[in-house]
């Protein structure tokens, strides 16, 4: 992609490899870096959110990923992300994060409350080579698992769902290789330290994780990804099992301003909860999204997780999650969500801020977000 823009192309001219620019102008920083072919963005994420609980299950685990505080202002997210990956030879990406969203990811575990990490953390940063159909990558990347990513921009709601927070990893540090078939199937192939590990535990020993995934577009409005991730993972009593990971996501966009998509996962641990028995996990969320006009869209998500060993929880529950936003952006760079969300169990797991517990909880937030 050719990255010079007008204003570039009005201040100087193009000789072979180097740029001329007019004496009456000096370039700013955003033309050296996009004369260089380097890539600068990032976003800054605030809200208020009100939830009824105090934020916790009766296991002392989170019931939120980053929007567990009972009624607060937050500053989620400065976002600050530079990158060079050509289409051909070497490259590198950095995503660094600031903000109380950084503590839950950087912590590894998402449970803020329990074991809170920095608020700065190095979201992603890697080195790249491609070559024709073949790009690798090493360092930290995102996971491949699931619908919703840490990025809110690019999420369709305000708070983020049980299976991002509570079936599947946040980041892996590794190699990963992907390989494009054509340009409408690839396959991904990796090996990692674990679930959200940077550093392997000198505890104990555990092998690494393996990444298998496979991305489509059969035809144009859908696309679908699987991914598969085993390995040791940490269980009862510090010994390690394997931990297995079958996710599944499908979006279509049914018309130019309706885009629906749908998520599975599957897991299992032994020797996670008990040694020599295993603990599995399971859920499914619908999502859609309506873009009203250039101004206003509305997107709906419905969610349903079975944590029948109690392993993510800290309770053996089935939960269930529905979820309504209200979107308005009065500029490109700008995004303001309302949100309403209401939370039920099968038990009474959610803690209330007089000390009772309840079976149900409900949420109302107000997001903003300024992308540049």
């Amino acid at each position: 992609m050719n990255r010079f823009n007008k204003s570039i192309l009005a201040a100087g001219m193009v000789m072979g490899s180097a740029t001329v620019w007019a004496a009456d102008k000096t370039p700013t920083l955003g033309d050296v870096l996009q004369a260089s072919d380097i890539t600068f963005s990032g976003y800054i994420d605030t809200s208020y959110s009100y939830l009824t609980g105090n934020g916790l299950f009766t296991s002392g685990t989170p019931d939120r990923v980053y929007d567990a505080q009972h009624n607060a202002f937050s500053l989620h997210t400065i976002d600050l992300s530079a990158s060079y990956l050509p289409a051909s030879g070497f490259g590198a990406m950095t995503q660094l994060d600031y903000g109380t969203d950084a503590a839950v990811t950087s912590a590894g575990t998402g449970l803020p409350a329990v074991n809170g990490g920095s608020e700065v953390d190095v979201q992603q940063a890697y080195l790249q080579y491609a070559t024709g159909p073949l790009a690798v990558m090493a360092g930290k990347y995102d996971t491949l698992a699931g619908e919703e990513v840490i990025a809110s921009p690019s999420d369709y709601n305000f708070t983020r769902g049980i299976l991002f927070g509570y079936a599947i990893p946040f980041s892996h540090t590794g190699v990963r290789a992907t390989y494009a078939l054509n340009s409408d199937y690839k396959l991904i192939a990796g090996v990692n330290n674990g679930w959200n590990v940077v550093t392997p535990s000198t505890t104990g020993v555990y092998g690494k994780t393996l990444e298998l995934g496979f991305a489509a577009t059969p035809v144009k409005p859908l696309s679908l990804n699987a991914v598969l991730y085993s390995g040791d993972a940490p269980g009862s009593a510090g010994v390690a099992g394997r931990r297995d990971l079958l996710d599944l996501v499908g979006s279509y966009n049914a018309t130019d301003a309706l885009t629906l998509a749908l998520e599975a996962d599957y897991g299992q641990q032994a020797d996670a909860v008990t040694v020599g028995s295993k603990a599995k996990w399971s859920g499914v969320a619908a999502y859609a999204n309506y873009d009203i006009n250039s101004l206003w869209r509305v997107a709906a998500r419905l969610e349903y997780f079975n944590d029948k060993n109690g392993l993510m929880t800290g309770i053996a529950q089935k939960w269930k999650e529905g979820t309504l936003t209200l979107a308005f952006m009065p500029t490109v760079h700008t995004e303001l969500r309302g949100e309403v969300r209401y939370d039920k169990s099968d038990k009474s797991v959610f803690e209330m801020v007089n000390g009772t517990s309840k079976d149900n909880q409900s949420s109302i937030g107000v997001e903003g977000l300024y992308k540049f």
